[in-house]
């Protein structure tokens, strides 16, 4: 049975829920933004938008654009709320409605292939970086473990990202 809360996503915030997201990566591309005048043309272009997107695999996809299973690629994420009694995270991006479960991870690199991205989270939590030559892999974040979540809220705090009327 679908989730309520879920379905009901839609006619709240206007925009569709997208799918549940596994094996996450935070992208923060903040740094890779040469100043200040470089930030303002990229708010020019996206004014609702920060320069974080997330990675992940799909575990449904609501929307039917992507197979279970599949690496995934979000847009422009718009706000992050963190849900702690459904341990997970709701992310609203430029058109969709996420939520992230399970460990994720925050890192600062642009990806290459959204389903080495997915591997490069599933070996850190499984902690075989080495075995799976995983480098620049980022910092693990657990939903559920809260001495873990201070670096996400740093990032969500730094690009604005927070929005409270989704935190339960």
């Amino acid at each position: 049975m679908e989730s309520k809360s879920e379905e009901s996503q839609i006619d709240i915030f206007g925009k569709p829920f997208g799918a549940k997201v596994h094996y996450w990566a935070l992208h923060d591309l903040f740094g890779s933004i040469a100043g200040p005048e470089e930030y303002g043309k990229f708010k020019a272009e996206f004014p609702e938008g920060s320069p974080v997107f997330f990675t992940g695999q799909i575990e449904r996809d609501y929307l039917r654009r992507w197979y279970t299973g599949s690496g995934m690629r979000s847009s422009l994420i718009v706000s992050i709320a963190h849900d702690v009694e459904a341990e997970c995270l709701r992310v609203e991006t430029l058109n969709t409605l996420y939520t992230l479960h399970g460990p994720g991870r925050l890192c600062v690199d642009a990806p290459t292939d959204y389903n080495v991205e997915v591997d490069k989270t599933s070996a850190l939590i499984d902690g075989n970086q080495a075995e799976h030559d995983v480098a620049g892999v980022g910092q693990l974040v657990f939903l559920d473990k809260p001495i873990t979540l201070g670096p996400l809220f740093e990032v969500i705090e730094k690009m604005g990202l927070l929005d409270s009327s989704r935190q339960n």
